[in-house]
């Protein structure tokens, strides 16, 4: 329904005021008074409970006013001089009068022809006079021939053309637009639905194909207002009158979703409204700091069962699912298996088969409680997503009561026959999932549905970031070479990795390591299932440790005798730390996509490597530990140019701890000699070398208080992000420390100038010529101007049992531009 708060003429100052530019700004000034005023009724009503398309529209309507006051001001101003006015088109959002209170407002200046210098300065004026007014513009200038000609090189100006709309000025260009557009429906629409297809999967992918985002963008992620507009482009420009009724003629979607589309949709923008509203700025990210707000700004309020922010959510991501599963039927029915070609630029559709991608099958229900899960077993096979139809059947007979006593025994069995057929089960599991099929399977995965974990690193909920980690296992048999493609060739038929994925955070509700407790419950849960007792024990296992291999890579250092002892002790045998080493992957992969880096993956290779080294030896004892240490000697001795040089590594090796010698190639041993050899007076050496993941940075110098504080502060204040760094002294004071770096930006080499500044830094530090907290100091205010990351509450933790001769401190911290710095700072 119309809304009272709507900016009319009357509100604005009269256009006779304008007469010279003197008072342009002040004309300006009193308008963006009135619009400002008119927002702030408007958010009254939205809080008050108006539709998300009303606001909108109340918004488009305001500021389509503005700009017909301004032309008429600026017309009036340059009188005489105009031969001619353009004509002043709305696209985009203002176009569909969809604008939302703080969207870029969209104008074409269209003229029959060129404007000349009187026209240029009629756009000029009435340009500053938008932005002068408050508006955030976004405006381009065209002559009719041209927008023909620039329509077929650019795809979003030809996407704007169908959502133009003739706003005020030269009328007789009401025609030409009017013809324009029906070109780009009639004649260029094919061309057009495959660069939009092209475009959607493209952003899809971005995002993982995932609308289970935990900090959505209410406009770009799947599911969004973007995947709507794509719909509705893609009916604009198919052959039936109506933005939903070629969709429907297609069986893309049927009658009954048709409203739920425009419910998400109407629902998406009153989101979008609110955070515009709240945040007073064009703001598209729903980020885990505003979405309590946002919720209360919408009307949730707590309730016993379901927080505000939970109810709020879950209603975001329905919403988004039935924008985007719409979305995906028409690209699966435009693909290869699909029912739908596009051919030189027309669409057509292949005679007797139906929807190839979609399966549509009758459910009989004497089959279906023999064997619940035979609808999911014939996806499977078929690799094709249910029809509409089919989808709502099957959501009617899975809530209906009838998974109970013998027809939910069925049930587990069926879904145990299921993991073990061949094929990749992930979409079929998703599905299931939003059937309720995984809750009724195992109910504890309830909890986790819309769960949020509130750190800066999971881009999923708890639910999607279980399925997803099953998707990127199977998506393993996909790459050619490596480790991890390999390991996953020897497993792909066990049902223990898939369940270990799939339920490998099922203890996430609740107090207290949410590891142990799921591979409790897990096991509990898996009882009721005909799997063997081995395959049970071992999806407990790798749920109980699906963390160590983690901590271990990332936490520890591997090369001591102790943690390796400590780690395959827990990984006890090889069949398992493959599984784990797996499960690892996908769990970090699935988390988000910066989290599994090339740094990481070689770090965590480099453990499964040894520890596999170790459970070959199937010895944990110290001879084995010397056998590995004179072999590596022997290696090092063998690549020494003389005796000389022989007995000068052999001395080094002595004076070092035992671990220096398990981590350090040949190679890098004798660069250190010649480090070493090369300090003298210098004070210190450094040498740099690019990996493929990181930067490494040796300093050689000599042992005093505060060494390895100033070296992690030198790197703070050079703007580089700290990987790894281990430091060996030797027994004669001299001191050698090995880092990895990245810079802030991730780049994993160093400019030749870059290298120089950062050696000339290392010297005026170590050689105490600059202050290094003032300049650390200086730097910290440089920090706080980037965005920041969500914060969490420090914890210290120390470890006295994995290693005997000292204890290791577990420091947990919000990463950030010199923590290193300021932990060493503090244990000096």
């Amino acid at each position: 329904m119309p809304l009272k708060s709507v900016l009319k003429k009357s509100n604005l100052p009269n256009v006779a005021r304008l007469k010279g530019e003197e008072e342009i700004t002040a004309f300006a000034g009193d308008i963006r008074k009135a619009y400002t005023d008119c927002l702030q009724s408007l958010m009254a009503e939205h809080r008050a409970g108006a539709s998300g398309l009303d606001v909108s529209k109340a918004c488009s309507v305001s500021v389509e006013t503005i700009v017909k006051h301004i032309f008429d001001a600026v017309s009036n101003l340059l009188g005489s001089k105009l031969r001619s006015t353009p004509a002043v088109i709305a696209i985009g959002g203002l176009g569909r009068r969809e604008l939302c209170p703080k969207s870029d407002v969209d104008l074409l200046f269209l003229w029959r022809r060129n404007p000349g210098r009187a026209g240029t300065a009629f756009v000029g004026y009435m340009v500053r006079m938008l932005w002068d007014s408050g508006l955030r513009l976004s405006h381009s200038v065209h002559t009719i021939e041209r927008l023909k000609k620039f329509i077929r090189k650019d795809m979003d100006l030809e996407t704007a053309v169908l959502d133009a709309r003739w706003l005020c000025g030269d009328p007789s260009l009401k025609e030409d637009l009017t013809d324009l557009v029906g070109f780009v429906r009639l004649k260029d629409g094919g061309r057009l639905l495959a660069g939009k297809l092209e475009e959607a999967k493209r952003r899809l992918k971005k995002y993982g194909y995932s609308y289970h985002i935990l900090e959505p963008n209410v406009k770009e992620s799947p599911g969004g207002l973007r995947d709507f507009q794509t719909i509705r482009w893609i009916g604009m420009v198919l052959p039936w009158e109506g933005v939903f009724k070629g969709l429907y003629r297609l069986s893309i979607i049927d009658r009954s979703e048709i409203e739920e589309i425009k419910n998400a949709f109407d629902f998406l923008v009153r989101t979008r409204n609110e955070m515009h509203f709240l945040m007073q700025s064009s703001w598209d990210i729903l980020s885990l700091d505003i979405q309590n707000t946002v919720a209360s700004g919408l009307g949730f309020r707590d309730r016993k069962d379901l927080r505000a922010i939970e109810s709020f959510m879950k209603e975001y991501y329905s919403k988004t699912r039935n924008i985007y599963r719409a979305l995906m039927r028409f690209i699966d029915e435009t693909g290869e298996k699909g029912s739908l070609r596009i051919i030189e630029g027309n669409l057509y559709r292949r005679v007797g088969n139906g929807n190839l991608s979609q399966l549509n099958m009758p459910i009989r229900k004497e089959r279906f409680l023999d064997d619940p899960l035979y609808p999911f077993k014939e996806q499977l096979k078929t690799k094709k997503r249910f029809s509409p139809s089919m989808e709502k059947r099957l959501r009617r007979l899975y809530t209906s009561g009838v998974m109970r006593g013998a027809v939910k025994e069925r049930l587990k069995s069926s879904f145990v026959e299921f993991l073990k057929m061949p094929g990749k089960k992930s979409d079929a599991l998703h599905d299931m999932h939003e059937l309720g099929v995984i809750s009724i399977l195992f109910p504890p995965f309830e909890k986790l549905t819309c769960l949020k974990k509130y750190d800066a690193y999971h881009q999923y909920t708890a639910d999607e970031h279980s399925i997803q980690s099953v998707h990127f296992l199977e998506d393993l048999g996909k790459r050619g070479s490596g480790l991890l493609p390999r390991l996953y060739s020897e497993v792909a038929g066990s049902i223990e990795i898939v369940l270990a994925a799939l339920l490998h955070d099922i203890g996430k509700v609740g107090k207290g390591p949410h590891a142990v407790r799921g591979a409790s419950m897990a096991n509990e849960l898996l009882k009721d299932f005909p799997i063997s007792k081995s395959s049970r024990s071992t999806v407990t296992f790798l749920i109980k440790n699906h963390l160590v291999i983690s901590q271990f890579g990332q936490q520890r250092n591997i090369d001591d005798r102790a943690t390796a002892e400590e780690f395959v002790k827990r990984v006890k045998d090889h069949t398992r730390l493959k599984f784990l080493y797996l499960l690892t992957y996908a769990d970090l992969r699935a988390t988000g996509p910066s989290v599994w880096t090339g740094w990481k993956e070689s770090l965590l290779e480099n453990l499964y490597y040894k520890a596999s080294e170790l459970l070959v030896e199937k010895s944990f004892s110290s001879d084995y530990y010397k056998n590995v240490l004179a072999d590596k000697e022997y290696r090092v001795l063998a690549a020494a140019r003389d005796e000389d040089e022989k007995k000068l590594i052999k001395k080094h090796i002595s004076i070092m701890p035992d671990h220096y010698l398990m981590m350090m190639s040949p190679s890098r041993i004798k660069a250190h000699l010649e480090m070493i050899e090369e300090l003298g007076e210098k004070g210190f050496v450094s040498r740099i070398y690019n990996h493929p993941h990181s930067i490494e940075v040796a300093v050689c110098t000599y042992d005093r208080p505060f060494i390895l504080s100033k070296l992690c502060g030198v790197f703070s204040v050079s703007d580089l992000n700290i990987l790894s760094a281990n430091a060996f002294t030797r027994d004669d004071g001299i001191v050698i420390d090995i880092f990895n770096v990245v810079d802030f930006a991730g780049k994993v080499s160093l400019l030749h100038s870059s290298r120089e500044k950062l050696t000339g830094e290392l010297n005026d530090v170590l050689n105490d010529r600059i202050d290094l907290y003032k300049s650390y100091l200086a730097h910290r205010e440089k920090w706080k101007r980037r965005k920041p990351k969500m914060s969490f509450e420090c914890s210290v933790e120390f470890e006295n049992d994995i290693v005997t001769d000292s204890t290791i401190v577990d420091v947990s911290a919000t990463d950030r531009p010199g923590l290193l710095f300021d932990i060493t700072r503090i244990f000096s």
